[in-house]
């Protein structure tokens, strides 16, 4: 029961200084002071980001593997499903196509569309 009444008071710390932190800033906004400026995307601020940017790469790779696989496949039950007039299978081997097409457009563009919103971002004052 103490340890769960000292976990709540420090929970209630925490909320307060989150909103001290939080009307802060707003005053220094309100001043017509961004707190922000100045602030820019740093590579080298925290170790280990190469190893996440590697990560990441072999994620895309991996996954532009699998979306692959999904074409594939999806092209063999169309053709084996629509050759044995089963249309089920056949719409099923349309979905898996579509699916991968679409996947892999957005797999392709992610990195774009980041890079678009972040200039956006950049625009606004």
């Amino acid at each position: 029961m103490q340890k769960s009444l000292q976990f709540i008071s420090s929970t209630k710390d925490q909320i307060h200084q989150a909103l001290a932190l939080a009307y802060h800033h707003v005053l220094l906004l309100a001043a017509g002071t961004n707190p922000w400026d100045g602030i820019t995307p740093n590579s080298t601020a925290i170790p280990g980001t190469s190893q996440a940017q590697s990560i990441a790469g072999g994620i895309m790779f991996y996954a532009g593997i699998m979306l692959d696989v999904g074409a594939v496949l999806g092209i063999i039950f169309l053709v084996i499903s629509s050759r044995s007039s089963h249309m089920k299978s056949a719409n099923e081997g349309h979905r898996w196509l579509g699916a991968a097409i679409v996947g892999a457009i957005l797999l392709g563009s992610v990195t774009t569309f980041l890079g678009w919103g972040y200039g956006v971002g950049q625009t606004i004052s």
